[in-house]
């Protein structure tokens, strides 16, 4: 491009000022008030590139923070529910102990009563007498259990009576 001439009227004390810029930075006034004019337009430009840029930028930041968030909730939603897992089965597996040591104490304990009760009714009314006794149980028992094979047999569920 040409080079044109532009006239315009200043304060004084800002010609001044420029010419001492000039002076200082070895430069003629014409090619610092040059570069004094590109600078503001350069700045002026990215103002504009800025203002009409910053809402994309702001959209997209808010995007990816958001993005970001979620993802820090599913690692730590997973995590929480790993851990609580964990210490679910730990509840149940000694829970499941706890109940297992208490059906085979009851049912040691009923043993035990049953062998009581014999001996105490064999002494009472004769080891006959006691004898009979304890065939009764099994024979209800094998009866039960006859009953359930008949029924699951039938395509019933075993517990379930007909009425």
């Amino acid at each position: 491009m040409g080079d044109k001439q532009l006239n315009v009227w200043i304060d004084s004390d800002l010609k001044d000022a420029l010419a001492e810029r000039a002076k200082r930075e070895k430069k003629s006034v014409t090619d610092l008030t040059e570069d004094i004019l590109r600078q503001d337009m350069a700045r002026q430009n990215g103002e504009i590139i800025e203002q009409q840029a910053l809402p994309i930028i702001r959209e997209i930041v808010t995007t990816e923070v958001r993005k970001g968030i979620a993802q820090l909730l599913n690692d730590l939603r997973d995590e929480l529910h790993l851990d609580l897992l964990e210490e679910i089965k730990t509840v149940v597996h000694r829970s499941d102990d706890r109940l297992a040591k208490l059906v085979v104490r009851a049912i040691r304990d009923a043993g035990i009563s049953r062998r009581l009760v014999i001996a105490h009714l064999s002494k009472a009314y004769g080891p006959d007498f006691a004898r009979v006794l304890m065939r009764v149980p099994r024979k209800m028992q094998a009866k039960n259990w006859q009953v359930k094979s008949r029924r699951n047999h039938h395509n019933q569920r075993p517990g379930v009576s007909r009425r």
